[in-house]
């Protein structure tokens, strides 16, 4: 026909030249693709959304299950270092080199070393330690500082007034503090302090005398006293030399400030052997482990070289100290690192085992989906094994796509919910290589599954293999697992972090067993479900016809769709298992370290008898604590006493239920005595502890004990304790004439709040300040953070195998789509609305689902229940962890899972309502 009409291979006439070169480039791709199916294969799967779908899901899941463990581990151990090099500041975590001698002009006869002047000597040191650290990479250009000796400083021919000095040279000094007055002229900088001691202006002179010799000192300027404030980072390698120490806080001799020439010049004139300190800092403390690994081993043979004078240093250095703490630090946080490496290792390898699964189970349902066009070419003689690898080909164009895309993801959700955001180069190059071979893998998997299959659709055996499947006890295998392992576990007594004299260690077992027996358990329910289901047809037939087409679709159910349940619940178990984990160790290390050092924050104060000052602005006690010396007789047992202010001590302090039988104040009402002979105390100790006697240096005190604890804030976890009332106990000591100065005393400030809030609260109040520890302090130690970010990867691989589920209802609805569309379009016929279908396929979707959630939730918490008196990390430190579940964890999932219920629901839905029900039927098996 012409003219474009019905049946013609023209267009009409004036559209000739209508196609545009995109419809031109469709034809053209249409006429090649018909040529071969191999031509055709890397582009056919985009004819199949679902089965596209079904392979994407599989090896997004796959990929991100092999290259997670790499990339979370290298996360965490950057972390760990992360961590350990935050209290480290950049000058402890580089190197310093520490070294005495003259500053100029010849040296001493008989001089160790090389050379014969000072200067000589100092240049030589100078240009070794730079090329040595400038070989090692990672360490800042260094800073040299020469300090000399402390002396006395006096006007001109006066003997008072006289301040304590010494004359300091560091590079760039001058820059980093505040003038006062001055400059006036050439000279020193003399600290404020120093100023009003001596009644000394700039521009004046005074005299500092040493052992060595005396020199007159012109003084350019005066700068504000470094003691007055905190320590800027600059200053703080020098703190000894600044801030002021012991009980009572004395400040150091003054540091006078001086430029290199005229620092050379006075050191001559004084013939003093200062101390020269070379400090290289770290560049930067956010590394990689490994940088970190490659600079702290180079750090190592570097202080072994200097501080053993082995050539070029040889002559040079004569016993020099050589420090840094990055080496320290480095096996902090591999210690964390390893402990991570077994439980991380085995949550992979059960993540790409299931993933593995699924893609076995995606060439399954290609076998399933394309049966039809399997039977017609395997009827024209093709071979089963060319059919298998042009199934590959398939699916290689869309599983490298996938892969990509999911590499990239994986990438970015470690940088989200992994310990740190900095992942080594290394590992990314080792998680790209495992997920290329592994994708390789799958999709020749998926090729060997679709290629054994075909002559079992071809001869339709099919069904022997299923029931031969259905047949093995698969439960009971996992249950004899998770039974071995939980008794290992309870056996061998093992924690979640062994030590043994090595780096803590997370035992794999321990996540093993909730895997295996939420595993079996749910695959046992699913069983007896399908058993009881099968003679429960016959229910519910004056149901509303959604509920019953429902019910009838899940009792006649596959027993693939059921293991979709068993898989589901596997997954919500796991992230139920997780979550609780994860929250009880938040929790119990909250607690654990409140508990360890009494508080939020902990303050040694200096000074005789601190008080608390009224009105402090934080809930505060006072504690004082008696070091171990005092002896109980008969029991001959070294104690500890730690004395608490009743009326302050249940505001402040942190107390858990479980440290005793009673609450907190019945207890403190209980170290009240009108006998004031004897002591009353509570006792913390591990053999218990009745009416004795303690000995204080010779003198005997009796002791009454009003009570037994079980636990005690700021307790240490091996020492007996005994715990009574601060005045009480004074007097009592004063009541038996024992001096206090027998025992040796600790004042400390317990608070409730912001530790730096309260530390500086407490010096605004006029306490002096010796020493802070903080909770997080604990928080940070190896076993939390090992077991910590373990739970976190726990609720990734549970994520994992949500999402395989979440595929897996995809393949049931998939597989039984061609099922549906014949019975709705019967259906229809005989009056059935659409709305009711689809409130139908909600139904049994949204059941299923709701199935695994119930199971999978239930499960988790037995598991949790069974195992979590033996996930404590610091078992040592009261109190015990507790289960805790993650209600907005659970919440989350089952938003998801009817999210997912609906939208399934209503795709099938759709799907059914567009289909040709002659073309459906025509092409039913």
């Amino acid at each position: 026909m012409e003219g474009g009409g019905r049946g013609s291979n023209r267009l009409p006439a004036g559209q000739a030249f209508a196609r545009t070169g995109r419809a031109r480039g469709a034809a053209f791709l249409r006429r090649a693709t018909r040529r071969s199916m191999w031509v055709q294969a890397p582009f056919l799967l985009v004819r199949f959304p679902a089965l596209l779908l079904a392979v994407g899901g599989a090896i997004a899941v796959l990929v991100a299950a092999v290259a997670s463990g790499p990339l979370f581990l290298s996360s965490a151990q950057n972390a760990a270092l992360e961590k350990q090099l935050a209290p480290v500041s950049k000058w402890n975590g580089g190197l310093t080199v520490a070294a005495t001698g003259r500053v100029s002009g010849p040296l001493p006869y008989g001089s160790p070393y090389g050379v014969a002047t000072a200067e000589d000597l100092f240049e030589q040191r100078d240009r070794l330690l730079r090329e040595a650290a400038s070989q090692l990479g990672g360490l800042s250009p260094g800073v040299i500082t020469i300090i000399g000796s402390a002396g006395q400083a006096t006007l001109p021919g006066q003997f008072l007034p006289s301040a304590p000095i010494r004359l300091l040279y560091r590079d760039d000094a001058l820059g980093r503090v505040e003038p006062v007055t001055g400059p006036v002229g050439s000279g020193v900088w003399i600290p404020d302090r120093t100023a009003s001691d001596l009644h000394i202006r700039p521009g004046q002179t005074f005299v500092l005398t040493l052992a060595s010799g005396t020199a007159r000192i012109r003084v350019a300027g005066v700068y504000r006293d470094l003691s007055e404030a905190p320590l800027a980072d600059f200053w703080s390698p020098l703190y000894t030399y600044i801030e002021p120490y012991g009980v009572n806080r004395v400040l150091p001799p003054a540091v006078v400030l001086a430029d290199r020439s005229s620092f050379s010049k006075l050191e001559g004139r004084l013939q003093d052997d200062a101390s020269f300190r070379w400090e290289f800092p770290l560049r930067s403390r956010r590394m990689t482990i490994e940088r970190a690994q490659v600079l702290a081993a180079g750090l190592q043979q570097l202080q072994v070289k200097i501080a053993g004078s082995v050539p070029p240093f040889s002559g040079y250095f004569h016993y020099p100290t050589v420090f840094t703490l990055l080496p320290d630090a480095v096996d902090q946080a591999d210690s964390t690192a390893f402990a991570l490496k077994g439980p991380v290792g085995t949550l992979s390898l059960a993540a790409v085992i299931v993933a593995l699964a699924l893609v076995a189970a995606t060439g399954v349902f290609w076998l399933h989906r394309r049966r039809v066009e399997f039977r017609q070419l395997a009827a024209r003689a093709l071979p089963a094994s060319v059919l298998g690898i042009r199934t590959l080909f398939e699916a290689a164009l869309p599983a490298a796509l996938v892969a990509v895309g999911a590499w990239f993801g994986t990438r970015a959700l470690i940088g989200v919910v992994g310990p740190s955001t900095l992942v080594s180069p290394e590992a990314i190059d080792a998680a790209a290589s495992h997920a290329i071979w592994t994708v390789a893998g799958a999709v020749g998997l998926i090729g060997l599954v679709v290629a054994a299959g075909i002559p079992r659709q071809v001869r339709s055996r099919v069904g022997r293999a299923r029931e031969v499947a259905g047949r093995i006890p698969w439960e009971a295998i996992l249950f004899a697992l998770a039974a071995a392992s939980f008794y290992e576990i309870s056996t061998r007594g093992t924690v979640v972090v062994s030590r043994s004299g090595g780096p803590p260690k997370v035992d794999r077992l321990l996540l093993l067993f909730p895997l295996l027996f939420i595993g079996g358990s749910s695959a046992l329910s699913v069983r007896l479900a399908r058993a009881g289901l099968g003679r429960m047809r016959g229910v519910g037939r004056r149901w509303p016809v959604p509920w019953f087409l429902a019910f009838r679709r899940v009792a006649g159910a596959s027993a693939t769709a059921l293991l979709l349940v068993a898989a589901a619940a596997l997954s919500i178990g796991i992230v139920t298992f997780a979550g609780a984990l994860s929250t009880s160790v938040r929790a119990s290390a909250d607690q654990k370290a409140a508990a360890f050092i009494g508080s939020d924050v902990a303050i040694e104060l200096g000074g005789a008898d601190p008080r608390l000052p009224s009105g402090f602005p934080f809930p505060a006690t006072l504690v004082t604590r008696y070091a171990a010396g005092p002896t109980l007789i008969p029991q001959r047992t070294t104690v500890e006493i730690i004395g608490v202010d009743a009326a302050t001590f249940p505001q402040a302090a942190f107390w858990d239920r479980s440290f005793g039988d009673e609450p907190l104040p019945a207890l403190l009402r209980g170290l009240h005595t009108s006998n004031p002979l004897r002591l009353p105390v509570l006792v913390l100790s591990q053999q218990g502890i009745g009416p004795t006697t303690l000995l204080i240096g010779t003198s005997y005190l009796p002791v009454d004990v009003v009570g037994q604890l079980r636990g005690f804030p700021g307790a240490p976890p091996t020492t007996a304790i005994l715990v009574t009332d601060r005045d009480v106990m004074v007097r009592t000591l004063q009541a038996h004439s024992i001096s206090r100065e027998l025992l040796s005393s600790d004042v400390e400030l317990w608070a409730r709040g912001d530790p730096r809030a309260v530390v500086a609260a407490a010096r605004k109040a006029g306490l002096t300040v010796l020493r802070v520890t903080e909770a997080k302090e604990v928080r940070s130690s190896p076993g939390l953070l090992a077991i910590t970010w373990t739970s976190g990867y726990m609720a990734m691989v549970g994520a994992l195998t949500g999402i395989v589920a979440l595929v897996g209802m995809l393949l049931y609805l998939q597989a039984r789509q061609r099922q549906r569309e014949v019975s709705y379009a019967l259906a229809k016929r005989m009056g059935l609305r659409p709305g009711a279908h689809g409130l139908s396929l909600l139904a049994e979707t949204a059941g299923l689902l709701m199935a695994s959630f119930v199971l999978g939730t239930l499960f988790g918490a037995i598991a949790g229940a069974l195992t979590f008196g033996r996930l404590d990390p610091i078992p040592a430190l009261s109190p015990a962890m507790r289960l805790r579940l993650a209600p907005s964890a659970i919440a989350l999932v089952a938003a998801i899972l009817l999210a997912a219920s609906t939208v399934g629901a209503a795709l099938a839905q759709g799907r059914a309502s567009r289909a040709n029900a002659a073309e459906v039927m025509r092409l039913a098996p």
